[in-house]
Protein backbone atom coordinates (compact mmCIF):
# COMPACT_ATOMS: atom_id res chain seq x y z
CA UNK A 1 0.00 0.00 0.00
CA UNK A 2 2.86 2.37 0.80
CA UNK A 3 4.36 1.74 -2.64
CA UNK A 4 1.07 2.65 -4.35
CA UNK A 5 0.78 5.80 -2.26
CA UNK A 6 4.33 6.90 -3.08
CA UNK A 7 3.74 6.23 -6.79
CA UNK A 8 0.49 8.22 -6.77
CA UNK A 9 2.10 11.18 -5.02
CA UNK A 10 5.01 11.05 -7.47
CA UNK A 11 2.58 11.21 -10.40
CA UNK A 12 0.80 14.12 -8.73
CA UNK A 13 4.07 16.05 -8.36
CA UNK A 14 5.23 15.32 -11.92
CA UNK A 15 1.86 16.31 -13.40
CA UNK A 16 2.19 19.83 -11.98
CA UNK A 17 4.70 20.52 -14.76
CA UNK A 18 2.05 20.16 -17.48
CA UNK A 19 -0.42 22.47 -15.74
CA UNK A 20 -3.94 22.38 -17.16
CA UNK A 21 -3.16 19.35 -19.39
CA UNK A 22 -3.64 17.03 -16.41
CA UNK A 23 -7.37 17.84 -16.48
CA UNK A 24 -7.84 16.37 -19.98
CA UNK A 25 -8.57 12.73 -20.70
CA UNK A 26 -5.55 10.66 -21.73
CA UNK A 27 -7.32 9.51 -24.91
CA UNK A 28 -7.88 13.09 -26.07
CA UNK A 29 -4.25 13.98 -25.42
CA UNK A 30 -3.08 10.96 -27.42
CA UNK A 31 -5.32 11.97 -30.30
CA UNK A 32 -4.04 15.55 -30.13
CA UNK A 33 -0.46 14.26 -30.13
CA UNK A 34 -1.11 12.26 -33.30
CA UNK A 35 -2.60 15.34 -35.01
CA UNK A 36 0.36 17.52 -34.02
CA UNK A 37 2.77 14.89 -35.37
CA UNK A 38 0.99 14.88 -38.72
CA UNK A 39 1.15 18.70 -38.84
CA UNK A 40 4.89 18.63 -38.11
CA UNK A 41 5.48 15.99 -40.79
CA UNK A 42 3.57 18.07 -43.37
CA UNK A 43 5.60 21.20 -42.46
CA UNK A 44 8.89 19.32 -42.74
CA UNK A 45 7.93 17.83 -46.12
CA UNK A 46 6.96 21.29 -47.37
CA UNK A 47 10.35 22.71 -46.43
CA UNK A 48 11.99 19.67 -47.96
CA UNK A 49 10.79 20.91 -51.35
CA UNK A 50 11.27 24.65 -50.69
CA UNK A 51 14.82 24.81 -49.29
CA UNK A 52 17.40 25.36 -52.09
CA UNK A 53 19.59 22.35 -51.31
CA UNK A 54 22.11 23.20 -54.05
CA UNK A 55 23.05 26.41 -52.26
CA UNK A 56 22.83 24.98 -48.73
CA UNK A 57 25.10 22.44 -47.10
CA UNK A 58 24.13 18.84 -47.82
CA UNK A 59 24.17 17.74 -44.16
CA UNK A 60 20.96 19.71 -43.66
CA UNK A 61 19.26 17.31 -46.04
CA UNK A 62 20.45 14.42 -43.85
CA UNK A 63 19.10 16.22 -40.79
CA UNK A 64 15.76 16.70 -42.54
CA UNK A 65 15.56 12.97 -43.31
CA UNK A 66 16.42 12.18 -39.67
CA UNK A 67 13.69 14.56 -38.49
CA UNK A 68 11.11 12.77 -40.62
CA UNK A 69 12.36 9.38 -39.41
CA UNK A 70 12.13 10.43 -35.75
CA UNK A 71 8.65 11.83 -36.33
CA UNK A 72 7.64 8.50 -37.86
CA UNK A 73 8.97 6.58 -34.83
CA UNK A 74 7.13 8.87 -32.42
CA UNK A 75 3.93 8.54 -34.44
CA UNK A 76 4.14 4.73 -34.28
CA UNK A 77 4.72 4.87 -30.49
CA UNK A 78 1.76 7.13 -29.75
CA UNK A 79 -0.49 5.06 -32.02
CA UNK A 80 0.57 1.93 -30.13
CA UNK A 81 -0.09 3.55 -26.74
CA UNK A 82 -3.48 4.81 -27.84
CA UNK A 83 -4.62 1.42 -29.17
CA UNK A 84 -3.33 -0.52 -26.15
CA UNK A 85 -4.87 1.93 -23.68
CA UNK A 86 -8.19 1.92 -25.50
CA UNK A 87 -8.27 -1.89 -25.29
CA UNK A 88 -7.29 -1.70 -21.58
CA UNK A 89 -4.15 -3.77 -22.16
CA UNK A 90 -1.65 -1.21 -20.89
CA UNK A 91 -1.49 -2.98 -17.53
CA UNK A 92 0.06 -6.06 -19.19
CA UNK A 93 3.78 -6.03 -18.37
CA UNK A 94 5.02 -6.42 -21.98
CA UNK A 95 2.73 -3.70 -23.34
CA UNK A 96 3.58 -1.45 -20.39
CA UNK A 97 7.33 -1.64 -21.00
CA UNK A 98 6.92 -1.10 -24.75
CA UNK A 99 4.65 1.90 -24.15
CA UNK A 100 6.78 3.42 -21.39
CA UNK A 101 10.19 3.12 -23.04
CA UNK A 102 8.68 3.97 -26.43
CA UNK A 103 7.37 7.21 -24.93
CA UNK A 104 10.79 8.04 -23.48
CA UNK A 105 12.43 7.39 -26.87
CA UNK A 106 9.78 9.57 -28.52
CA UNK A 107 10.39 12.55 -26.23
CA UNK A 108 14.12 12.20 -26.91
CA UNK A 109 13.40 12.15 -30.66
CA UNK A 110 11.22 15.26 -30.27
CA UNK A 111 14.04 17.07 -28.45
CA UNK A 112 16.54 16.10 -31.15
CA UNK A 113 14.13 17.24 -33.87
CA UNK A 114 13.81 20.63 -32.18
CA UNK A 115 17.61 20.96 -32.12
CA UNK A 116 17.97 19.81 -35.75
CA UNK A 117 15.37 22.27 -37.04
CA UNK A 118 16.94 25.08 -35.01
CA UNK A 119 20.31 24.25 -36.60
CA UNK A 120 18.64 24.22 -40.02
CA UNK A 121 17.07 27.65 -39.49
CA UNK A 122 20.34 29.19 -38.35
CA UNK A 123 22.35 27.59 -41.17
CA UNK A 124 19.90 28.56 -43.92
CA UNK A 125 19.69 32.15 -42.65
CA UNK A 126 23.47 32.54 -42.40
CA UNK A 127 24.08 30.89 -45.78
CA UNK A 128 21.59 33.08 -47.64
CA UNK A 129 22.86 36.29 -46.02
CA UNK A 130 26.45 35.28 -46.66
CA UNK A 131 25.77 34.86 -50.38
CA UNK A 132 24.20 38.31 -50.46
CA UNK A 133 20.84 37.01 -51.59
CA UNK A 134 17.75 39.07 -50.98
CA UNK A 135 15.31 37.75 -48.40
CA UNK A 136 12.51 37.18 -50.84
CA UNK A 137 9.30 35.18 -50.61
CA UNK A 138 11.14 31.83 -50.69
CA UNK A 139 13.29 32.65 -47.67
CA UNK A 140 10.31 34.03 -45.75
CA UNK A 141 8.34 30.87 -46.51
CA UNK A 142 11.22 28.67 -45.30
CA UNK A 143 11.60 30.71 -42.13
CA UNK A 144 7.85 30.71 -41.43
CA UNK A 145 7.52 26.96 -41.87
CA UNK A 146 10.57 26.28 -39.69
CA UNK A 147 9.24 28.50 -36.89
CA UNK A 148 5.87 26.75 -37.06
CA UNK A 149 7.71 23.41 -36.91
CA UNK A 150 9.57 24.53 -33.79
CA UNK A 151 6.30 25.55 -32.14
CA UNK A 152 4.67 22.20 -32.95
CA UNK A 153 7.70 20.34 -31.61
CA UNK A 154 7.53 22.35 -28.39
CA UNK A 155 3.87 21.34 -28.06
CA UNK A 156 4.84 17.74 -28.76
CA UNK A 157 7.40 17.82 -25.95
CA UNK A 158 4.80 18.74 -23.32
CA UNK A 159 2.30 16.27 -24.74
CA UNK A 160 4.89 13.48 -24.65
CA UNK A 161 5.75 14.42 -21.08
CA UNK A 162 2.07 14.01 -20.26
CA UNK A 163 2.01 10.70 -22.14
CA UNK A 164 4.94 9.32 -20.13
CA UNK A 165 3.13 10.08 -16.86
CA UNK A 166 -0.06 8.51 -18.23
CA UNK A 167 1.74 5.31 -19.21
CA UNK A 168 3.67 5.22 -15.93
CA UNK A 169 0.44 5.45 -13.93
CA UNK A 170 -1.50 3.14 -16.33
CA UNK A 171 -4.21 5.78 -16.59
CA UNK A 172 -7.42 4.73 -18.33
CA UNK A 173 -8.34 5.97 -21.83
CA UNK A 174 -11.30 8.07 -20.63
CA UNK A 175 -9.59 9.33 -17.48
CA UNK A 176 -7.34 12.31 -16.79
CA UNK A 177 -4.29 12.38 -14.53
CA UNK A 178 -6.20 14.55 -12.05
CA UNK A 179 -9.07 12.06 -11.89
CA UNK A 180 -6.61 9.19 -11.63
CA UNK A 181 -4.79 10.74 -8.66
CA UNK A 182 -8.06 11.56 -6.87
CA UNK A 183 -9.39 8.02 -7.45
CA UNK A 184 -6.19 6.37 -6.24
CA UNK A 185 -5.92 8.54 -3.13
CA UNK A 186 -9.57 7.89 -2.28
CA UNK A 187 -9.04 4.14 -2.71
CA UNK A 188 -5.87 4.14 -0.60
CA UNK A 189 -7.64 6.18 2.09
CA UNK A 190 -10.49 3.65 2.22
CA UNK A 191 -7.98 0.80 2.45
CA UNK A 192 -6.17 2.61 5.24
CA UNK A 193 -9.45 3.07 7.12
CA UNK A 194 -10.13 -0.66 6.80
CA UNK A 195 -6.73 -1.46 8.27
CA UNK A 196 -7.32 0.98 11.13
CA UNK A 197 -10.75 -0.54 11.80
CA UNK A 198 -9.28 -4.05 11.83
CA UNK A 199 -6.53 -3.01 14.25
CA UNK A 200 -9.05 -1.16 16.41
CA UNK A 201 -11.34 -4.20 16.42
CA UNK A 202 -8.43 -6.40 17.42
CA UNK A 203 -7.56 -4.09 20.31
CA UNK A 204 -11.19 -4.02 21.47
CA UNK A 205 -11.30 -7.82 21.31
CA UNK A 206 -8.11 -8.05 23.39
CA UNK A 207 -9.53 -5.62 25.95
CA UNK A 208 -12.74 -7.64 26.21
CA UNK A 209 -10.74 -10.85 26.65
CA UNK A 210 -8.61 -9.24 29.33
CA UNK A 211 -11.68 -7.92 31.11
CA UNK A 212 -13.16 -11.40 31.13
CA UNK A 213 -9.97 -12.78 32.66
CA UNK A 214 -9.83 -10.14 35.38
CA UNK A 215 -12.61 -11.55 37.69
CA UNK A 216 -10.95 -14.96 37.77
CA UNK A 217 -7.70 -13.40 38.88
CA UNK A 218 -9.44 -11.36 41.55
CA UNK A 219 -11.26 -14.44 42.83
CA UNK A 220 -8.01 -16.32 43.00
CA UNK A 221 -6.33 -13.54 44.95
CA UNK A 222 -9.41 -13.28 47.16
CA UNK A 223 -9.34 -16.99 47.95
CA UNK A 224 -5.64 -16.83 48.74
CA UNK A 225 -6.18 -13.91 51.10
CA UNK A 226 -9.08 -15.77 52.75
CA UNK A 227 -6.90 -18.80 53.29
CA UNK A 228 -4.27 -16.61 54.90
CA UNK A 229 -6.92 -15.10 57.22
CA UNK A 230 -8.17 -18.57 58.17
CA UNK A 231 -4.65 -19.77 58.90
CA UNK A 232 -4.03 -16.71 61.03
CA UNK A 233 -7.30 -17.32 62.89
CA UNK A 234 -6.34 -20.95 63.54
CA UNK A 235 -2.99 -19.91 64.94
CA UNK A 236 -4.60 -17.35 67.23
CA UNK A 237 -7.14 -19.94 68.43
CA UNK A 238 -4.44 -22.51 69.16
CA UNK A 239 -2.41 -19.93 71.03
CA UNK A 240 -5.41 -19.00 73.21
CA UNK A 241 -6.05 -22.70 74.05
CA UNK A 242 -2.42 -23.24 74.97
CA UNK A 243 -2.45 -20.15 77.20
CA UNK A 244 -5.61 -21.31 78.98
CA UNK A 245 -4.09 -24.75 79.66
CA UNK A 246 -0.93 -23.15 80.99
CA UNK A 247 -2.92 -20.98 83.37
CA UNK A 248 -4.89 -23.98 84.64
CA UNK A 249 -1.65 -25.85 85.31
CA UNK A 250 -0.23 -22.98 87.33
CA UNK A 251 -3.39 -22.65 89.41
CA UNK A 252 -3.40 -26.39 90.25
CA UNK A 253 0.23 -26.26 91.38
CA UNK A 254 -0.46 -23.25 93.56
CA UNK A 255 -3.28 -25.10 95.35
Amino acid sequence: MKGDYDKTMRIKRLSNFVGCLKKFQSGNISLLLIIVHFITIILCVMNLFIIPWKRVKTYLLVLRILILAFLGIALICISFNMIVRKRQKLGVRTFFYIGFYGSIISIICTTLNFIFILISVITVTVKIKKNGEKTGAQFNSILTIEICSLITLLIEFFLWYYEIIVVYGVVKYDESIKEFVERKLKFLQSQNEKVVNIELGSKIHDNITNSRDMPAKHLEEYSISNNRIELSADKIGKKEIDDSKLNEGKSSNAS
